[in-house]
């Protein structure tokens, strides 16, 4: 009976050096495109350009956090706009959406909670 109580114990300490090893690696962006829509939680009419008054996506994938909240900045010139969205898991993926109303140079800036940029 110790025997397999101390294996037991080896298993569930093993268990809880991988979830401190993952929480130290952290919230990281693995994946982001640009693109015309999102269908089935995946990107289509990929671009790296869009006509005005057309909305854009930004799908991106995520590893490495859960129940964290990430902000997308759409910047155009000296207007911004930030739009929060929640990881709900360790693999996540989720996209955010702006109309571009304006030609130009449109940036996207993605922080992780700590403000930190991805």
């Amino acid at each position: 009976m110790k025997v397999k109580v101390l294996c037991l114990t080896a298993v569930l300490a093993a268990l809880a050096l991988a979830v401190v090893a993952q929480q130290a690696a952290g919230l990281q962006l693995t994946q982001a495109q640009l693109g015309t829509a999102v269908e089935n939680r995946q990107l289509t009419g990929a671009a790296d350009s869009f006509p005005v008054n057309s909305q854009v996506y930004l799908w991106m994938e995520f590893t490495g956090g859960s129940n964290q909240t990430v902000t997308v900045t759409w910047k155009h010139g000296d207007v911004s706009h930030a739009t929060q969205l929640a990881i709900g898991g360790s693999h996540w993926r989720t996209w955010a959406v702006k109309t571009v109303a304006a030609p130009g140079d449109w940036t996207a800036t993605v922080t992780g909670p700590d403000g930190a940029t991805l």
